[in-house]
């Protein structure tokens, strides 16, 4: 007996859509329990520590794991060397109960003409319900940025987004995009990019820009040219209070 591939192609498919319509309409949203007391962590050179809050805001205890990554998100928490020791390594947070996480820093060499970026993790797991056992189970996972910050480069940045040099490029597919130079020390995180024209708006997206960087944004829509003069970009900051300023800037020439 043969049986026709495209046949079963087509079946597969259409079980796997069925089986996706199924599980959607089973399926509740899924949040998370634990909120923070920030989105970003500012620690300076000169400080022994920094504590973070965190809220259990649902109503069943929560185990909070939580490390420090380097960038690679992806990478296990015993691969991941950092100068920094947080403690607690793991902690129950009790419903409607609060939990209080410190970051040390270890005094290991990082570069002081710049900030240096890190990322605090940390991964909610409810306990299992008795009588639940197959029951669909979620960790989730809250990743926020971590700025390390040499003592000597407190006072100026405020400063940094309005150092930052727009103009037009072209990418190496062809496309034109949005490039910011940051000739500061400091990472800048970009919300909301519009190009202005006498024409509208052209949204470019989101972003961070590291010190003395480049960083690229792809327009929205098509019809702009690299060489078109007269232009302006919009965009949103976000400041070490998570707080947003808004920022106006000529296209360089």
């Amino acid at each position: 007996m043969t049986f026709d591939s495209g046949i079963l192609a087509r079946g597969a498919l259409l079980l796997a859509a069925s089986f996706a319509l199924i599980l959607a309409a089973w399926a509740k949203p899924v949040q998370a329990a634990i909120v923070l007391d920030g989105t970003r962590i500012v620690i300076s050179s000169d400080a022994r520590s920094v504590t973070l809050g965190m809220q259990n805001t649902g109503d069943v205890p929560v185990l909070a794991q939580n490390w420090i990554d380097d960038g690679r998100q992806d990478a296990l928490p015993a691969d991941i060397q950092v100068p920094f020791i947080l403690s607690p390594a793991i902690v129950r947070v009790e419903p409607s109960g609060s939990a209080v996480v410190r970051i040390s820093y270890t005094r290991e060499p990082l570069p002081a003409d710049r900030e240096s970026l890190f990322y605090l993790n940390v991964m909610e797991t409810p306990p299992r319900v008795a009588g639940a056992e197959n029951a669909l189970m979620f960790n989730i996972r809250t990743r926020i940025k971590i700025f390390f910050r040499p003592v000597a480069l407190k006072q100026e940045v405020g400063n940094a987004p309005a150092k930052l040099d727009w103009k037009l490029a072209r990418s190496a597919a062809g496309k034109t995009v949005l490039e910011v130079a940051n000739p500061t020390p400091y990472h800048v995180t970009l919300v909301g990019i519009e190009l202005l024209s006498k024409s509208g708006r052209i949204d470019a997206g989101s972003g961070m820009v590291a010190p003395f960087d480049t960083a690229r944004f792809e327009l929205a829509s098509a019809g702009v040219s690299p060489t078109q003069q007269g232009l302006s970009v919009r965009y949103e900051i976000v400041n070490d209070y998570g707080g947003l300023q808004t920022q106006d800037k000529r296209l360089l020439d």
